[in-house]
């Protein structure tokens, strides 16, 4: 005679079943992103090898001037030839110190100005005028007038600069700090907390975020400004060896310089990202 098989056995059953379809559809879900993955790491790889590529076809057969655009394989061994050098790892750390100098003189006061601003209206009604009268001017063009101040040397560069940066810090900080659900201040308020604590306590963490995207604003365009005024100003750095490249027409250092360029971007703005989320998941 088979045995009679007992409610328990039934639900054991159940929810063995029900464990594997679970797994098989985790396993599934897997698969499916790490295919997604794959097609968004082709999609960035084939993009830019087009691009070389039709640019390489386009100069060889005289689509493109090849004084002005040369082939990417005649690049290449002056990029290897640059890595060996200590001339440019020089210019790329000259012209990485100017702008952490320039940057934290910008952002250091950005933050602090952009939260009282973001806490107080009366600040911010105040600074709205002389924000929306100076934020609009390209500031490589005030260089002129800070070289006269500050004389010919890297003072003036840390300041353009850090007034190139000063905005966008500025207003994300603000942006961010007004942005804090109301609930929180009236909370301050109840427990009678004193300005400073509410500054550390609220507008600080709660601001981080958009503090963070001010920054990746800011540095990008910090790094813009700080190759163009190396053009003018500087006997050294990143932009001076583009200049100097273009003015002995030596096409093929002046395309090395701005690899370097993008490359000191590329880094930076990961870097900016991993401190980003290191900042966020502490917060």
């Amino acid at each position: 005679m088979k045995s009679p098989v007992s409610s328990e056995h039934i639900v054991l059953s159940r929810d063995a079943h029900t464990k594997a379809s679970t797994t098989w559809e985790a396993a599934r879900d897997v698969g499916t992103i790490s295919s997604n993955q794959s097609k968004y790491i082709a999609a960035k790889l084939l993009s830019p090898t087009l691009l070389l590529s039709l640019w390489e076809i386009s100069s060889r057969v005289g689509l493109l001037d090849a004084r002005f655009f040369p082939p990417p394989t005649t690049i290449l061994p002056a990029f290897f030839h640059a890595l060996a050098s200590p001339e440019i790892w020089n210019a790329v750390g000259v012209t990485l110190l100017r702008i952490l100098i320039g940057f934290l003189l910008g952002a250091i006061p950005a933050i602090v100005i952009g939260l009282l601003a973001g806490m107080n209206r009366l600040v911010r009604e105040g600074l709205a005028p002389i924000i929306g009268a100076l934020y609009p001017i390209p500031k490589i063009v005030i260089l002129p007038l800070i070289i006269l101040i500050v004389g010919l040397n890297d003072k003036a560069l840390y300041t353009v600069v850090a007034i190139g940066v000063f905005f966008p810090i500025l207003l994300n900080t603000m942006h961010g700090t007004t942005s804090i659900p109301s609930i929180l201040w009236d909370v301050a308020k109840n427990l009678k907390a004193n300005a400073y604590s509410r500054f550390i306590s609220i507008a600080l963490p709660g601001s981080l975020p958009s503090i963070i995207t001010g920054i990746r604003v800011a540095w990008g365009m910090g790094l813009l400004i700080i190759i163009a005024s190396e053009f003018i100003v500087a006997d050294r750095g990143l932009g001076f060896l583009i200049y100097q490249a273009w003015q002995t027409f030596a096409i093929e250092k002046l395309y090395v310089g701005l690899i370097f360029v993008s490359l000191v971007g590329i880094v930076s703005f990961v870097l900016l990202d991993r401190l980003e989320r290191l900042i966020v998941n502490r917060k």
